[in-house]
């Protein structure tokens, strides 16, 4: 039911085929998107706020990076103008996303579900949501907030709180498992995208050195960001651009040397290999068919279709 599956910070695939290009099922792709994120974290549970006077907390940090993106719509200056080269039967794609902290971003305070009703976390981790309680959250908050807001042209990323486990599967979890991964879902109310983006905390702590923005916590989330949004708009239901293997887009760059050649080198040392609307991001490279490879960035604008 998952797709575009991040594995587990700090471990890697062995074997990604990265040298094979992504191919056309047939499916739609996403245009014109409108990026909406719901924190949820009920009372007792919270973000990290900013680990240093000079940096964003994990929400704000996430809410920037994404309102960062949308405002560079369009260009070819950054990981998602690959968007543009990979359309369907009724055009090319595009690099044209929207996102506006006070408009698409939701604080979610319902309460989790009870206790005798979460899944096991394979961690440990007290807290657990299953993926089909999520969605059933995603569908409440859209119906209560923006019940208009479904279909290809929206994209709900929802973010867990570092003391929340997240689970697919018995014994296939966020703490163990994945960092993240995006879907759809129709619970009656038409066809919903969205993303699963549990804390990097509950795998792993995420040592400094890839960090520009100074929070390696929230930067390490911003990346799954990325790969996850940029899979979801190539391939929303499952039936868009991929590799024979099934790795879509991000999949096919997210491990090895993964980022390309640094731009240049934060205050702090870390290196940043993307400029998005003037700040500095350390994100993953994307699959660009026309290169034949993982690329920081892209010119293209169409790729053929079988």
């Amino acid at each position: 039911h998952a797709l575009g599956i991040v594995p587990p910070a700090g471990r890697q695939e062995i074997a990604l085929g990265t040298n094979i290009p992504v191919v056309y099922h047939g499916g739609p792709v996403m245009r014109n998107v409108t990026v909406h994120t719901i924190f949820w974290a009920p009372n007792g549970y919270g973000f990290a706020g900013a680990p240093s006077p000079s940096s964003l907390g994990y929400e704000p940090l996430l809410q920037r990076f994404l309102a960062d993106s949308a405002h560079d719509s369009g260009s070819t200056s950054n990981v998602f103008s690959v968007l543009g080269q990979f359309g369907d039967g009724s055009s090319q794609g595009s690099y044209n996303v929207g996102y506006s902290v006070a408009g698409d971003s939701i604080d979610d305070t319902n309460p989790y579900p009870a206790a005798g009703h979460e899944c096991a976390s394979a961690s440990g981790v007290a807290t657990c949501v299953t993926d089909l309680q999520l969605e059933h959250e995603v569908d409440r908050v859209i119906q209560a907030h923006a019940p208009n807001a479904r279909g290809l042209g929206n994209v709900w990323i929802v973010y867990l709180p570092p003391d929340v486990d997240t689970c697919l599967a018995p014994g296939s979890c966020g703490s163990n498992a994945f960092g993240g991964y995006h879907s759809a879902f129709d619970l009656g109310h038409g066809t919903t995208i969205y993303a699963n983006i549990p804390d990097p905390l509950i795998e792993t702590t995420i040592p400094q050195g890839s960090d520009p923005q100074g929070n390696p916590d929230a930067e390490s989330a911003a990346d799954v960001t990325a790969h996850e949004l940029v899979e979801a708009i190539t391939d929303p239901i499952g039936d868009g651009w991929m590799d024979p293997n099934g790795n879509e887009v991000g999949d096919k760059c997210e491990n090895g040397p993964g980022r390309g050649a640094p731009l240049g080198f934060a205050p702090d040392g870390s290196p940043y290999n993307q400029l998005i609307n003037g700040s500095r991001y350390l994100v993953q490279t994307m699959w660009s068919n026309a290169q034949s490879g993982c690329v920081q960035r892209s010119g293209a604008r169409t790729s053929a279709l079988p």
